[in-house]
């Protein structure tokens, strides 16, 4: 598929939200994103994506300045010549930056991109996508609104990063209180909040 160089490659894109016509933007290949999809803000008010999405989660965006914005499933989003069905996409809506760029509807990251064995060739403006083994049309990803990060494989401790508000994650940790605690493999409390 062909790309652009703009420091980094970019291709066409299709995004299609609850049953409407799909809309095209440009979209940047991000490999050092974790998530699957990520549109901006012009991108998202000039079409009304947001509006017509449904079920949200609050999330906050961290990098040079912080953006707010919600993570959400898009019922469709299609690129070179592959399409993926309830991608969970961040819809974010920060008013700098590149996230303010009208000319730029968003990023492709590594939910997608591991989907294929990926080939950048920048002498022939191309990217090539080959399937690999764990390509499926869904892609499943966490909705929890919790973000975790695995601290000690061996001892299985797991560090919260981050709950968002009104989350499932947060209503459930709601009832404990939002006590949290770490606990080893045996199911020994290693660490807990005070009281």
């Amino acid at each position: 598929m062909p790309i652009t160089l703009d420091g980094t490659p970019f291709v066409k894109g299709e995004v299609q939200v609850n049953g409407r016509e799909p809309v095209q933007g440009r979209f940047m290949i991000d490999t050092g994103f974790d998530g699957a999809t990520t549109l901006y803000g012009p991108f998202i008010n000039a079409h009304n994506l947001l509006q017509s999405n449904g079920k949200t989660i609050g999330i906050t965006r961290a990098g040079v300045a912080q953006s707010k914005g919600v993570k959400s499933r898009i019922e469709r989003f299609t690129f070179g010549g592959f399409s993926f069905r309830n991608v969970i996409t961040n819809f974010v809506l920060g008013e700098k930056g590149t996230e303010a760029d009208t000319d730029i509807a968003g990023l492709i990251g590594n939910e997608v991109l591991r989907e294929f064995k990926v080939i950048l060739d920048y002498s022939r403006q191309e990217m090539i996508l080959e399937p690999n083994d764990q390509f499926s049309e869904t892609l499943d990803e966490n909705l929890s609104g919790i973000e975790f990060e695995l601290r000690a494989p061996r001892c299985g401790i797991l560090k919260v990063n981050d709950v968002a508000e009104e989350s499932p994650a947060d209503k459930a940790l709601a009832k404990f209180k939002q006590k949290y605690a770490y606990i080893d493999r045996t199911g020994n409390v290693v660490w807990q909040t005070p009281d």
